[in-house]
């Protein structure tokens, strides 16, 4: 029986093959209009493309 793929299963997967996965936790930068930040857990090098974002930022 094939167990469905949880969240929990495919980030630590990813973690495995890629080494890193991406969170989206509270910014670490002190303003108001700061609010939410992309951290890596793991390690990545220094000159690679981590993630894309295919959509609109307010400012």
């Amino acid at each position: 029986m094939i167990k469905p793929l949880t969240f929990a299963r495919s980030r630590q997967r990813l973690k495995e093959l890629m080494g890193y996965t991406l969170e989206l936790k509270s910014s670490q930068i002190r303003h108001e209009q700061a609010s939410w930040g992309l951290f890596i857990d793991g390690e990545a090098y220094g000159d690679l493309v981590i993630a894309l974002y295919a959509g609109a930022i307010s400012i």
